[in-house]
């Protein structure tokens, strides 16, 4: 499970090899990878205090 994200970044980097997207899918990658990577921060930041009950914070991110 731990390899989850890390297989499917592979997978989605190995399907846009040779492609062009236009600049309104390029606003949804961006989006979607902001999304992402506001989840990782939210996790990094519960975990080290060890605060991990679901706050309006990640309420609002999921």
């Amino acid at each position: 499970m731990a390899n989850t994200p890390t297989a499917s970044a592979a997978s989605f980097t190995a399907a846009l090899r040779d492609r062009q997207l236009s600049d309104d899918k390029w606003v949804i990658v961006h989006e979607n990878a902001a999304r992402v990577w506001a989840r990782f921060d939210w996790i990094e930041t519960a975990v080290v205090p060890g605060k991990v009950d679901m706050d309006e914070k990640l309420a609002r991110l999921l």
